[in-house]
């Protein structure tokens, strides 16, 4: 029997909320419980010379430092526990917004079958010791979509140029809507029913992009990117493309994380998904 949209939404968070408490409770075993073993989480960081560079680390760090029981030296007034589910857009795929003392970050969630694992997180920390600042507050409207500034059109251009840099095998353009450590991942199931990840990095993806990987596809060239959320600098987006003669039935969906480094947006953290999806045909979804 299908799960209603209310379930589905208590699931999606679940993961996220208990990212959030075990941090603070240094509870190594439940974080590990919201995390695939096979995460990706990413900040940018800044040396004192002014030049900024993708600090990153796996599932096994983050439970690590969990254990080590940092989280549990952070007051409880700066314990701000806000997650909220930015988009919910195919059946087994979602992005989640957590805002902690440690700053905001972006979790792209996916279902395994038993239960929804983050796949990957992107986040903007604080400048300092959490307890040292205020609560801190992301830099975005009320309605959860960001304030028009002068960074818009390149986060905007981060998703159209990835799929359209893909779909003309455009190679520069799609190498450029990418960081250098690009993770790009999809869950899949096999035949038995077994969740697993398929994984692009940047090599693979750019190499997909170009002419010798295969002709570039044809039909309606139709782009839609939404962003979902912003921060200082970071951004959450939805690409959706391959539609019908129409312009209507979206066939690809894509949540880009991107970041800015060096001056340039550039897409960090991807999940997608692609119909006909065969491996998820008990449940219907409305992209």
């Amino acid at each position: 029997m299908s799960s209603t949209i209310a379930d589905q939404q208590v699931a999606v968070l679940q993961p996220a909320m208990e990212y959030l408490e075990s941090w603070y409770a240094g509870d190594a075993e439940r974080m590990a419980s919201a995390l695939h073993p096979e995460l990706s989480k990413r900040y940018v960081r800044s040396l004192g010379t002014g030049f900024e560079y993708l600090d990153e680390c796996g599932a096994s760090k983050v439970i690590a430092l969990a254990r080590s029981g940092l989280g549990r030296t952070i007051p409880v007034e700066y314990q701000r526990l806000g997650v909220t589910v930015l988009d919910h857009g195919c059946p087994n795929l979602a992005v989640v917004k957590a805002v902690g003392a440690n700053g905001v970050e972006y979790l792209q969630v996916g279902d395994f079958g038993d239960r929804w694992k983050i796949i990957n997180i992107l986040g903007e920390p604080r400048a300092a010791a959490p307890w040292a600042l205020p609560p801190y507050e992301s830099r975005t409207l009320p309605t959860g979509l960001a304030e028009p500034d002068e960074d818009t059109e390149q986060i905007r251009a981060v998703g159209v140029d990835y799929v359209e840099g893909w779909i003309t095998r455009d190679w520069a353009r799609a190498v450029g809507s990418v960081h250098p450590s690009l993770s790009k991942k999809g869950p899949q199931a096999d035949p038995s029913g077994y969740v697993f990840l398929r994984s692009w990095q940047a090599p693979k993806f750019v190499w997909m992009a170009t002419p010798e990987w295969g002709p570039a596809p044809t039909g309606p060239s139709k782009i839609e990117v939404s962003i979902l959320d912003r921060a200082s600098g970071i951004a959450s987006l939805k690409v959706l493309y391959g539609f019908d003669a129409n312009g209507e039935n979206p066939t690809g969906l894509d949540y880009i994380d991107a970041a800015k480094c060096q001056g340039r947006w550039q897409g960090i953290n991807i999940v997608w998904q692609v119909k006909p999806m065969s491996d998820y045909t008990d449940r219907v979804w409305d992209w």
